[in-house]
């Protein structure tokens, strides 16, 4: 039986609660990650990716991780993911993973953080299990969308209430034009001046009224029409919707993302992310 200690590595991005919300950026890019395990000097404390520096309404120039915790109680906390023992079986490990927002688990035995678990090493794991099935099994067929000229403002709410890392854009006949992800945007503003990348609270991730922009706030990176930060077709990734699910899979694998944006001729026709194979595994 696969278990945690069969999937897991040793190797990843550290952090510390006394780094700021920069310094995690600029780890995530120098190694090319989108986690990192958070500890507080030689105590563990959670894994942070750069979905949550995406949502984040301060300055990461000076706003350190520590400061962010005391915003938030344990489950709130933008560190808190469940833990794994090295005994967790794999429909387990896939169970958790789909029932959390993030790209790895820690693997403890008893209180020592032995590794982690990524998710995609559980996606090369279960490939083998969904070989010759439809995509159109599990896909679905409802997919958030932007437009080319609708603005970096439009795609972070969107992608904060769709709970995606990514939106395919499509031009005015429907059509795929490309795709804009949260590293696109992250990539754009690398270094955020202090008010440059606030959401206003009404499009915070639960209150979906028209925002009214605060008074005095920058706008200028938040107005970019989408086209000009999106990677442009046929640069996306995606597949026909009359693919396998490991074949897309094998995409999602390669292109170490979370979804495949799959089409019907020149027209988006759903999207299978890593959460519905996983979640689907752990109901086997």
């Amino acid at each position: 039986m696969v278990a945690a200690k069969d999937l897991m590595k040793t190797s990843y991005v550290k952090v510390d609660m006394n780094d700021t919300l920069s310094d995690l950026q600029g780890k995530l890019r120098l190694k090319n990650q989108t986690f990192a395990v958070v500890f507080d000097k030689k105590k563990y404390k959670g894994i942070t990716g750069r979905k949550w520096l995406l949502t984040s309404r301060i300055d990461p120039s000076k706003t350190k991780l520590r400061n962010m915790t005391k915003r938030a109680s344990k489950r709130g906390a933008p560190f808190f993911v469940p833990k794994l023992k090295p005994s967790t079986d794999l429909t387990e490990v896939c169970r958790l993973f789909a029932s959390s927002d993030t790209r790895a688990l820690p693997v403890f035995d008893k209180e020592k953080l032995v590794g982690v678990v990524t998710a995609r090493a559980v996606m090369r794991k279960i490939k083998s299990e969904y070989k010759g099935i439809p995509v159109t099994e599990l896909a679905r067929k409802k997919l958030a969308t932007i437009k080319l000229k609708d603005t970096t403002a439009d795609a972070i709410k969107t992608m904060n209430r769709s709970k995606v890392d990514r939106l395919p854009v499509v031009d005015r006949f429907g059509r795929l034009a490309g795709i804009v992800t949260e590293f696109d945007i992250l990539k754009r503003f690398h270094k955020w001046p202090p008010t440059g990348m606030r959401v206003p609270s009404s499009a915070d991730h639960n209150r979906w009224s028209d925002p009214g922009w605060e008074a005095g706030e920058k706008q200028s990176m938040l107005k970019l029409p989408v086209e000009n930060i999106m990677t442009p077709d046929p640069m996306v990734c995606c597949a026909s919707i009359k693919c396998t699910i490991a074949e897309a899979i094998d995409l999602l694998i390669k292109d170490d993302v979370n979804s495949v944006i799959l089409v019907d001729g020149k027209e988006p026709a759903g999207i299978l992310t890593v959460k519905d194979v996983l979640d689907d595994y752990s109901r086997e």
